[in-house]
């Protein structure tokens, strides 16, 4: 049993029980039906702000910026027979150019070279990369979305949490969502990162009480699932089916695209709009 401090109040974590459980499940699942919402606001942010946003070079920079890069050969680096690691438990590896019989560095494939003639004079003989916003630029175009659901359901799951089995079970026999919006209310009051450490604590209790009891029935699970007209072994068999016809059928793509140079984590495509993908006939 965990306990967390929310605005002064000591509040303790005990088991779920049946009746909470199922109370909390109907709440996650309410607020997941606000999450493609918040989701189709996220790209339609992500795709305003890439219209706007449109960095132009001419085609001489882009060829200088996003010309072919050596080969690169990586090995671990060993010390005493053994792989040396970073402070995150990461192998540290040692990059070396790849080299041919010649001794000469081996040159990797032309980000650009896909580009014709006919499709740099289409582009006006320049690149356009549309920058992508930055996480936390998309967080804050989003977050009154956000908020609004938040507000509704994140809260009332919060005020749930808080509530022992003994205070869920008197107001289930009222009006449960009545006592949800008053205990939310009284904790608004407390500071933001109390709820969030209720949050993690109550996470860390699901996981101890409902992801290791599943984890150890182990082989003994499907046969309460099939209480409820589940099978898992024949889905598990389609399911294993469909992953191999897909592995068997999809294509896969050797060509890179340029580096992005905005800062941003994400890939994304630099080359110009329209843009076809025939043979280099550019030298």
């Amino acid at each position: 049993m965990a306990t967390v401090t929310v605005g002064g109040d000591d509040i303790k974590l005990e088991p779920f029980s049946a009746r909470k459980a199922i109370r909390v499940i109907r709440t996650i699942e309410a607020i997941a039906k606000g999450v493609p919402d918040v989701l189709d606001e996220w790209a339609a942010f992500t795709r305003r702000y890439e219209a706007a946003n449109v960095t132009e070079i001419d085609r001489a920079t882009a060829r200088s910026r996003f010309g072919p890069e050596p080969l690169m050969d990586e090995e671990p680096v060993i010390h005493n027979g053994n792989a040396l690691t970073d402070g995150a438990g990461n192998v540290l590896t040692r990059r070396t150019p790849k080299l041919d019989e010649q001794n000469r560095p081996v040159m990797g494939p032309d980000p650009l070279g896909h580009m014709t003639e006919e499709d740099w004079a289409a582009a006006g003989h320049k690149l356009r990369m549309p920058k992508s916003p930055s996480n936390e630029e998309k967080i804050a175009a989003i977050f009154p979305k956000a908020l609004d659901l938040a507000e509704a359901e994140t809260l009332r799951l919060l005020a749930l949490l808080a509530m022992s089995n003994a205070e869920v079970k008197h107001a289930a026999r009222a009006d449960i969502k009545e006592a949800l919006d008053k205990r939310a209310d009284e904790m608004l009051d407390a500071p933001a990162e109390d709820l969030l450490e209720l949050a993690v604590a109550a996470g860390e209790m699901v996981e101890d009480q409902f992801v290791s009891k599943v984890k150890a029935l182990g082989e003994r699970l499907p046969n309460g699932l099939r209480l409820f007209g589940l099978n898992p072994k024949s889905q598990t068999t389609t399911d294993e089916l469909s992953s191999s016809e897909s592995s068997t059928t999809k294509p896969t793509s050797s060509t890179d695209s340029p580096t992005p140079t905005d800062g941003t984590s994400e890939p994304r495509s630099t080359e110009p709009v329209g843009a076809s993908s025939s043979p280099s006939h550019d030298g």
